[in-house]
């Protein structure tokens, strides 16, 4: 934990949680200064240590006690989190719906594709739980899937499939129909 002060080079103002450089010298609620009292700051940067020094001053650099720096998620990591979000998703199903879910390799895949460096598993997540769970729900109340089936997502030629199955039918269903409809942003003249 840090006691102290530090004053800025530049004035800042706080926009949308980030600390924005202001230009306007009549700049209402203006920052000239980070000051701490028994907390924590947490920067996040993809700047490097040696540019972080030469932005900030040796008296600042000299009170941050740990750097974090991450490398980017290996193609075999990406696909051991989305298969733990599928996982939470047969869990969901089989909570709500009282179904199980597997997957084949294409589907798994098609899921690790949704992945951006940028925006981190959230789109895979919105994904599995925005669309593919939507869809079986939609499906689920249209046609009624019976208690303890399994269902088997497969993708297949820009498809998503979902082969259910009990004690007395099969059935593949192609899930494209019942997928929440993406509406494209229109810009307006």
């Amino acid at each position: 934990m840090i006691t102290g002060k530090y004053t800025l080079d530049a004035r800042y103002i706080l926009y949308n949680n980030n600390l924005i450089e202001s230009t306007g010298a009549l700049v209402q609620n203006s920052i000239s200064e980070i000051s701490a009292n028994n907390k924590y700051f947490i920067f996040s940067t993809q700047l490097s240590e040696n540019k972080l020094s030469e932005l900030f001053n040796p008296k600042f650099m000299e009170n941050v006690s740990d750097i974090i720096k991450f490398t980017p998620y290996t193609d075999l990591e990406i696909t051991n989190i989305c298969k733990c979000i599928l996982s939470n998703l047969n869990i969901q199903c089989n909570n709500n719906l009282s179904i199980q879910t597997s997957y084949s390799d294409e589907f798994l895949q098609l899921c690790c594709s949704k992945y951006n460096q940028s925006y981190g598993f959230k789109q895979v997540e919105d994904f599995v739980y925005n669309d593919i769970y939507k869809a079986i729900c939609e499906y689920h109340l249209r046609h009624c899937i019976y208690s303890d089936s399994n269902i088997y997502f497969n993708y297949l030629d820009g498809n998503i499939y979902a082969h259910i199955s009990n004690n007395d039918s099969e059935i593949t269903v192609d899930l494209t129909s019942y997928l929440p409809k993406k509406i494209p942003l229109i810009l307006m003249k």
